[in-house]
């Protein structure tokens, strides 16, 4: 919106870059100072605790640790990527009670879509994908008492809608001329993530540590667990789930009874499965200035 108050010649701009914007839209629910909700319909961080603590669904299920969801890792990118899996999503949507946070996380893979994603291209980005946000968005809050207050006045259409807001926006905005100033800029708002999960070009649906299939293990570690394991998922895209292993990495991998099926699940992906907090953030910057130490 503030780019309608531009001037035709301007000296200086800013912009947010998406990855950034992404992760605030994700701090913004870890807070627990906020208390968000849309229409009637509650946002909270709780829900998703909820949901990993439920023993009705596993790790397969939403795909997420309670360290993705830690306030205190604020630029954890690929956590923004954990919070709006597919999984997650269709166990929010299932839940009258989460209706809201279902809606919150699902407008923010919106904007991962749009804006972050490379696979999106730029005819993407103009007319038509306005028109089909706007009908994303109706379909979202069909359910809320949001709508029923736009039709009230007659704010419904998308048309008159972006009217509205721009009048609005005109009425009450005022333009300043800080082209002369040297201004102190918040360095919070411009904060560097140097980290290696924040790295856009890796692959985003990998939601755990890859690993070698020639790592060597004990013999004792070969035994068929007898571990059952039901979950709700069906397509484990993304972990080393598989129906047949060669021979020759046998020893990498577990004999498991997933839904009363047997499977191979992969040693590391049986270490992600299990695992609940890891004991470092994402931007660890200590632990990254030791590393590159070590490759020099």
């Amino acid at each position: 919106m503030a780019l309608v108050f531009l001037r035709k010649q301007q000296l200086l701009l800013f912009l947010q870059d998406a990855t950034h914007l992404v992760t605030k839209w994700r701090n913004r629910l870890l807070l627990s100072t906020a208390e968000l909700c849309i229409g009637s319909k509650a946002i909270s961080v709780n829900h998703l605790y909820d949901i990993i603590d439920n023993p009705a669904f596993t790790k397969f299920d939403h795909c997420l640790t309670k360290t993705d969801i830690n306030p205190k890792d604020r630029q954890n990118f690929n956590s923004c990527l954990k919070i709006t899996n597919n999984g997650l999503l269709r166990i929010l949507s299932e839940n009258v009670n989460t209706q809201g946070t279902f809606i919150y996380l699902q407008m923010l893979k919106m904007i991962i879509v749009a804006y972050v994603e490379k696979a999106t291209t730029i005819t993407e980005h103009i007319e038509q994908l306005i028109a089909d946000a706007y009908d994303d968005a109706v379909t979202i809050y069909d359910d809320l008492e949001v709508l029923d207050i736009l039709e009230q006045k007659h704010v419904l259409g998308l048309n008159s809608l972006s009217a509205y807001i721009f009048e609005h926006l005109n009425t009450n905005s005022q333009m300043y001329n800080f082209s002369s100033q040297v201004d102190i800029i918040d360095s919070e708002e411009f904060e560097l993530a140097a980290d290696d999960d924040e790295d856009i070009n890796s692959d985003n649906s990998t939601y755990e540590d890859s690993s070698s299939d020639n790592d060597h293990t004990d013999d004792e570690e070969q035994e068929i667990t007898t571990k059952f394991i039901n979950t709700t998922k069906r397509d484990f895209f993304g972990t080393k789930v598989y129906d047949t292993i060669k021979p020759g990495v046998q020893n990498t991998y577990f004999k498991v009874l997933i839904n009363n099926q047997t499977k191979y699940l992969h040693k590391r992906s049986a270490c992600w499965l299990l695992t609940d907090e890891t004991n470092k953030l994402s931007n660890d910057r200590l632990l990254t200035v030791m590393q590159n130490r070590r490759e020099e």
